[in-house]
């Protein structure tokens, strides 16, 4: 890296992105094939929300710097802020290839990316191989429970977030779960317990709270019927 690029980057870790940005737009202007110029562009970009220039940024210093692992994950990162999870999948499985990759926050993101494009299974083999990397990992446990649970197997559903309570018994979102895989059942008193519980655990949270109402609406209906 330049030494304006180190500038910037000092500048960027202490919080001030407008010198940052303006040491790595210099970079640029020094050298327009400045690879870490641009990456650190589009992470700067990336931070504020701009998310079509960090695309820009992202994408061009993935073609300056085809092996680095980093510029493809920070390209996908930004495709998964637009939504865009059927592009991302491409860019992580060549990511996760390469030397030095951060595997286990690569096969988190692909991971999340096959769960959003409906590859169920898939996805849960790639959240096991974060859990096999990092064994108490639970952005991997929900995924692998929210991936059976829309697969529809409800006796899995509900041992993956039980797996998920065994780490963290104050984890609201895994309650959720919970609540939602019996109501899945039928089971709505039980459902409602496991809501109620999460709300407690977490009242301002609107997952909790969205899940609670519906199960008791749905509660509602049943004793009308």
């Amino acid at each position: 890296m330049s030494s304006l690029v180190n500038e910037g980057l000092r500048y960027h870790n202490d919080g001030d992105l407008e010198k940052a940005e303006q040491c790595y737009l210099e970079a640029l202007s020094a050298n327009s094939s400045e690879a870490y110029a641009l990456k650190l562009l589009g992470v700067l970009q990336a931070e504020r929300g701009i998310f079509d220039d960090a695309l820009s940024y992202a994408e061009a210093a993935v073609n300056l710097l085809p092996d680095d692992s980093e510029c493809k994950h920070l390209l996908a990162r930004i495709r998964i802020e637009r939504s865009e999870f059927e592009a991302a999948i491409p860019i992580l499985r060549e990511a996760i290839q390469k030397d030095g990759a951060n595997t286990a926050a690569i096969w988190a993101d692909f991971g999340l990316c096959l769960e959003r494009t409906g590859a169920w299974t898939e996805a849960q083999d790639a959240f096991n191989r974060v859990l096999e990397l990092q064994p108490k990992n639970r952005t991997a446990m929900h995924g692998i429970a929210r991936s059976i649970q829309a697969s529809g197997d409800m006796d899995l559903t509900e041992e993956a977030y039980r797996r998920v309570i065994a780490v963290d018994d104050q984890d609201a979102e895994a309650w959720v779960g919970l609540a939602r895989t019996e109501q899945q059942r039928g089971n709505l008193t039980a459902a409602l317990t496991h809501a109620e519980h999460a709300c407690a655990i977490a009242p301002g949270m609107a997952q909790c709270t969205a899940a609670r109402e519906d199960i008791r609406d749905a509660l509602e209906m049943a004793a009308e019927g």
